[in-house]
């Protein structure tokens, strides 16, 4: 698995836009169904065919934006600081923390 430790809110959301579209070639592929894991109480992994349409995946971006733009009366400022597992916030990260609060 790939470390993104330091990766940029624009880089983050290129990958998700290009997860997004890799999900709805598979489902156009597999007539709507989308191939998910999960995972048995002893560990076992279990691949398991959803049903799903190609309107229905979304990337967070897509969701912030339609909340922003159907919600009346309601202001919302998405920011977005990427901290992945591996590391802890750096210094610019801690900036843009202070800067949004």
């Amino acid at each position: 698995m790939r470390d993104y430790t330091g990766v940029s809110t624009a880089r983050l959301e290129v990958l998700e836009e290009r997860l997004k579209s890799d999900v709805i070639a598979e489902i156009d592929a597999f007539q709507g169904r989308v191939l998910l894991h999960t995972e048995s109480a002893d560990k076992e992994v279990i691949p398991v065919w959803e049903t799903v349409g190609a309107n229905d995946v979304h990337s967070l971006r897509d969701v912030m934006d339609d909340v922003a733009t159907r919600e009346s009366g309601v202001t919302l400022r998405f920011v977005r600081i990427p901290i992945t597992s591996e590391s802890s916030p750096d210094a610019s990260q801690h900036i843009l923390l202070r800067e949004i609060s």
